[in-house]
C-alpha cells in the first residue's frame, strides 16, 4: 500500500548551506591563462554551461555519505550559466571578471517503509522543490605582469561581490549545531514557507593570489600554478588555495588537465566557527579539451570531479563553453 502526501512547508535549508560557498569553487576555472596578460585592447570571454547534481557529502572527516537513508532521496542541483571575460588594460594589466547565473534546485522525497507479517506499507512524502534563480556573486580582479622571463609571473588582487540577491538569515545566521547543519526534521516546523536554496554566502571575500606560467616550446605544451589567500567575510574562516595546470597541444586540439585545492583556515566539523557552517576543504580533478574553431572562436569541454575535502558536496561538475578572443 502506498501514501503520497505534499506537506505545506519544505524542509529548512540549513543542511545546504555548507555548499553556498562550495557554488563558487564548482566554477569553471580559467587556469590556462595562468600567469599570461592581455594586449592593451584584446580580449578573452568566455560563455559556459554548467550541470551539477549531489545526493551525498564528504562528512567533517572527509568520509563520503548518502545525506538520508535509501530509499528516500534528497538531491541538489545546479544548472548554470558563467560568463568569464580578460581584457586588456595596459600593456601588463588585465583586467578579469566571472558573473554566473545560477539555477539551484532542492529536491527532498522521504520514503518509509513499515514491515508486518501481513503487508508492507510504504509511506512516500513528497517536499515541494525549493528552486532560487538569478545572478550569483560577481568576481573581479586586476591581474598584473611581474616577469616575462625566465617564466612568467603575475599577481593578481581581487575579490567576489554579492550582487544583491536575498538571503534567508533564519538558514545562515542561526544554524543547527546537529550533523553538517542538518536542522530540525520536516515535522519540526523550524523551516518557513520561503525557505530557498542560497546562490551564495552573501558576504564580500578579498583574494591575492601569485601565479607562474611556463610555455614549453618548441614542444607543444605549457605549464601554469597559482597560490593564494581568500579574506572571507563575515564569520567564515580565511582560505588557503593552489592550482596546478599542464596542457598539450596537437593541430586544433588542446588536451588539459588540472588539480585545484582549498583549505580553510578554520574548523571543518560542525562546530566550526561557533556552529556556524561553511568552512570546508575541497581537492579537484579536473581534465578539459579545448578545440579551435578558427583564429578567435574555441569550444571547450571540462569535467571538474570533488576527488576529496571535507564538509561539502560529493559529486562532478560538467561544462561545457564558447570562447571568443581577439
Amino acid at each position: 500500500m502506498n501514501h503520497n502526501t505534499r506537506p505545506n512547508s519544505p524542509r529548512p535549508l540549513r543542511r545546504w548551506i555548507p555548499l553556498a560557498a562550495l557554488f563558487l569553487a564548482l566554477a569553471p576555472t580559467q587556469l590556462h591563462a595562468g600567469a599570461w596578460t592581455q594586449a592593451p585592447g584584446g580580449m578573452y570571454f568566455k560563455i559556459a554551461g554548467l550541470s551539477f547534481r549531489s545526493q551525498d557529502y564528504l562528512d567533517a572527516v572527509g568520509d563520503r555519505r548518502e545525506r538520508v537513508a535509501k530509499p528516500s532521496v534528497e538531491e541538489l542541483s545546479d544548472e548554470s550559466m558563467s560568463a568569464y571575460l580578460e581584457y586588456g588594460l595596459r600593456e601588463r594589466l588585465t583586467l578579469v571578471a566571472t558573473l554566473p547565473y545560477k539555477r539551484l534546485v532542492y529536491k527532498n522525497t522521504e520514503v518509509k517503509v513499515f514491515k508486518s507479517d501481513v503487508l508492507d506499507t510504504t509511506i512516500t512524502r513528497i517536499h515541494p522543490d525549493e528552486i532560487n534563480s538569478g545572478l550569483a556573486d560577481l568576481e573581479l580582479r586586476l591581474r598584473w605582469r611581474l616577469l616575462r622571463n625566465p617564466a612568467v609571473v603575475s599577481l593578481a588582487l581581487g575579490g567576489k561581490f554579492p550582487l544583491g540577491y536575498d538571503m534567508d538569515q533564519d538558514s545562515i545566521g542561526s544554524l543547527s549545531t546537529g550533523g553538517l547543519g542538518l536542522g530540525p526534521s520536516p515535522v519540526d516546523g523550524g523551516a518557513g514557507a520561503d525557505n530557498k536554496v542560497p546562490l551564495g554566502t552573501g558576504e564580500r571575500d578579498i583574494d591575492m593570489r601569485l601565479l607562474v606560467g611556463k610555455s614549453l616550446y618548441p614542444l607543444p605544451g605549457y605549464l601554469t600554478s597559482t597560490v593564494g589567500y581568500r579574506k572571507r567575510g563575515g564569520a567564515f574562516s580565511d582560505e588557503f588555495f593552489y592550482g596546478f595546470e599542464a596542457g598539450v597541444t596537437y593541430k586544433r586540439l588542446l588536451v588539459k588537465g588540472v588539480v585545484e585545492g582549498m583549505r580553510t583556515m578554520g574548523d571543518c566539523g560542525a562546530m566550526g566557527q561557533g556552529g556556524l557552517v561553511g568552512d570546508q576543504d575541497i581537492l579537484k580533478l579536473a581534465p578539459g579539451l579545448i578545440w579551435s574553431l578558427s583564429k578567435h572562436l574555441e569550444l571547450g569541454v571540462d569535467l571538474f570531479h570533488i576527488a576529496a575535502g571535507c564538509n561539502t558536496a560529493a559529486g562532478t561538475t560538467y561544462a561545457a563553453g564558447l570562447a571568443f578572443k581577439r
